[in-house]
């Protein structure tokens, strides 16, 4: 782990502006919870071609992480 100094010099002049930015919230209707039913609530209603539905709902129901409503796409798997 690099100390502060050494930090503070690979950010150059952007420090500033880098270290105290603030960032503005996300506006918790724009969040989705995880829930076995995601996939019917946020994409069955949308004009997704049918297939693409499929392997989406493929994609959701694999691995360990199945019917969480959450995808890994690292490969981690």
């Amino acid at each position: 782990m690099r100390n502060r100094s050494q930090v503070l010099f690979l950010l150059g002049d952007e420090k500033d502006n880098l270290l105290q930015k603030i960032l503005e919230k996300i506006p918790k209707g724009h969040l989705h919870e995880p829930n076995p039913f995601h996939l019917d609530v946020n994409f069955l209603q949308c004009n997704r071609h049918g297939q693409t539905i499929r392997s989406l709902a493929q994609r959701y129901n694999h691995d360990r992480l199945s019917g969480i409503s959450y995808i890994s796409i690292l490969p981690v798997d």
